[in-house]
């Protein structure tokens, strides 16, 4: 199963797929977020992709759920540019577009 986490400012959006399907949809508060992983049965999910407007979410998250970050996006937007940094291990990618 794979797992998606999107924390956005008023809300926390879960959804769980198997096969391509989505089987779970779930919105939940940021808070409430913990306590509906640990009903999940962690062991079955081979990938997680979790998309967050905070960063209060990243260390208590990641340690619960026991996984390692293989690559970070920050993506800052302004009214001149786009800029997306790609972190991954040692090797890191910055795009500006302006």
């Amino acid at each position: 199963m794979n797992l998606v986490i999107d924390i956005g400012n008023t809300a926390v959006k879960v959804y769980l797929f198997k096969n391509n399907e989505i089987i779970k949809r779930e919105v939940l508060s940021e808070n409430a977020l913990i306590h509906y992983l640990k009903l999940i049965a962690i062991d079955d999910i081979r990938n997680i992709i979790c998309s967050s407007v905070t960063k209060s979410y990243k260390d208590q998250y990641l340690t619960f759920l026991k996984i390692q970050i293989i690559m970070t996006f920050q993506i800052t937007i302004s009214k001149s540019h786009l800029q997306i940094i790609m972190k991954q291990k040692n090797l890191w990618v910055r795009i500006e577009l302006v």
